[in-house]
């Protein structure tokens, strides 16, 4: 996860979202220890019981 989020900074992203199932217990796990935040469906998600979404803003490191 680290590479890709190095890889959205070099881009010049500065925030990611994702979406998951409410069932994915270990990938929400990490998502969280990762610091994703939870938040309200986004883009063209509408609500649903079973997904989850989170986003995280990336900060670039300072050996970036």
């Amino acid at each position: 996860m680290a590479k890709i989020e190095q890889a959205t900074i070099a881009k010049g992203i500065a925030m990611v979202r994702l979406e998951t199932g409410v069932l994915q217990k270990a990938a929400i796990g990490l998502y969280e220890s990762l610091g994703y935040c939870h938040i309200q469906p986004f883009g063209s998600y509408l609500h649903d019981s079973l997904s989850l979404f989170m986003e995280k803003h990336l900060v670039p490191s300072a050996s970036a």
